[in-house]
């Protein structure tokens, strides 16, 4: 009996989520909400966004937290990845610093593991981003090696 009660509130759980998901993506879409919606999309099918500031400081990474549309927050929330800057001259990406590194060793037994990835997550304010987008590194790679046409 209590299998079939957990079962139960497991199952109204799951419908619960779904249907705020659907109503968060609902009120996002009506709102025309773009930036809310690549951070939704960015949740839902587990892609990191490129986040570049104001200062030319680039972040991609995980987001973390909850998107809830109209809520006035001022801070963006990420698990980093990878970070740099745009340069100057052509406004290309040049990353300099590799978190998945660090993530590693953290996990490995060795100077690094008292701390967890928690520990980097950052809150950038929304008011310094300049741009952001879903980022695949699939398809950064192959730009990356493309050509320019003849």
């Amino acid at each position: 009996m209590a299998m079939f009660a957990w079962a139960q509130t497991s199952r109204f759980w799951s419908l619960r989520t779904q249907a705020r998901t659907h109503a968060v993506r609902y009120a996002i879409e009506s709102l025309n909400a773009d930036f809310e919606l690549i951070l939704l999309r960015s949740l839902e099918q587990t892609i990191p966004v490129s986040v570049t500031l104001k200062s030319a400081k680039v972040y991609v990474g995980y987001v973390v937290g909850v998107i809830t549309p109209g809520d006035p927050r001022d801070m963006l929330r990420i698990l980093p990845y990878v970070s740099g800057f745009r340069r100057p001259s052509d406004f290309k990406v040049e990353f300099t610093t590799f978190y998945t590194a660090i993530y590693k060793k953290i996990r490995e037994a060795g100077g690094l593991s008292h701390l967890s990835a928690e520990n980097f997550k950052l809150a950038l304010p929304i008011a310094d981003i300049q741009s952001i987008s879903l980022f695949d590194i699939a398809a950064y790679v192959e730009f990356q090696t493309q050509t320019k046409p003849a």
